[in-house]
């Protein structure tokens, strides 16, 4: 059983323990406390099936104190003996449950309202909240600052410049076939034979014509 279940048990135990010492019994063994206490739960069940009833009986959702007296007299328990009952609850020879002691609520501060809410928007209804105060906006600083400063931007300029320059020659390097003894050779990847990125050149080429353009434009 979990833990309420153990403790509704306990409650349930001392009750029936209290009842049967009142009536005269010192000591009680526990398959007979626990046989009287399913006994009990019978008769609670029972009383509160025909309350239950009598107030559909007349019509009506909610039990009230005449059903449940006319549950009594059904089970043909005598109802002027519940007075009597109540009387010897109030002596000391039965054990009281004390009530449980509640924890007080503390209230959330409330919030400081430095100005006036703004208005909604024509767009936004009106059952929206309003809208909160500018002071308790969440403003997150940036961790650096972006540097746009003329010199700082020059050297940026020229490291992406020298970099691309850098990459290009690489790329040129890898990929240049070169002549040597009628034997296409590469400059890098010499011993592997993946040649899929190589460029190979055609084996005419052109001629210089730079010469004959340059000695035609002074001529005129």
């Amino acid at each position: 059983m979990d833990e309420p279940e153990i403790l509704r048990r306990r409650i349930l135990h001392s009750f029936i323990s209290n009842i049967s010492l009142g009536h005269g019994f010192v000591s009680a063994e526990a398959f007979a406390l626990e046989t009287l206490a399913e006994m009990f739960i019978a008769f609670i069940s029972q009383i509160c099936v025909q309350t239950r009833l009598f107030a559909e009986l007349q019509n009506r959702n909610e039990p009230t104190f005449h059903d449940l007296a006319s549950a009594f007299i059904e089970l043909g328990i005598d109802v002027k003996s519940l007075y009597k009952f109540t009387k010897t609850l109030n002596s000391d020879k039965f054990q009281k449950i004390a009530h449980p002691a509640f924890a007080s609520i503390q209230k959330p501060p409330a919030i400081l309202h430095v100005i006036k809410p703004r208005p909604h928007l024509g767009y936004i209804y009106d059952h929206f909240p309003p809208f909160p105060d500018p002071h308790t906006y969440i403003q997150t600083e940036c961790g650096s600052k972006s540097e746009r400063e003329y010199q700082k931007t020059r050297e940026l300029i020229a490291e992406q410049k020298f970099q691309i320059e850098k990459g290009l020659v690489r790329f040129r390097l890898k990929n240049q076939l070169l002549k040597y003894d009628s034997k296409e050779l590469s400059i890098f990847n010499e011993d592997t034979k993946d040649t899929s990125f190589m460029i190979i050149r055609n084996e005419t080429e052109n001629g210089n014509y730079n010469s004959p353009l340059i000695t035609a434009l002074f001529s005129n």
